[in-house]
């Protein structure tokens, strides 16, 4: 079962595509559905049910972005990488 979940998670992570230019037109204080007019679908999402904070995270191997929201609004974004 655990196989099957990473390499789902993997080809989610292949299917989009984010740019250095995708990172910098996203602002705090951006709805979800603005961020998502700029980025491709979301590779992994998790959500913590008590503060009602949204964990996305958008792109592929070499770079990506994670970002995290509060009543669907941005409150904290950064680049990474994320290893396959």
């Amino acid at each position: 079962m655990k196989k099957v979940l990473i390499i789902a998670f993997l080809l989610l992570l292949s299917c989009s595509k984010v740019s250095r230019d995708d990172y910098d037109k996203i602002k705090v204080g951006m709805t979800q559905m603005e961020v998502e007019d700029i980025l491709p679908e979301s590779g992994y999402q998790a959500v913590d049910t008590i503060s009602g904070e949204v964990f996305t995270m958008y792109g592929k191997s070499n770079f990506v972005i994670f970002i995290k929201y509060h009543n669907g609004s941005v409150i904290k974004f950064w680049e990474g990488i994320a290893n396959e």
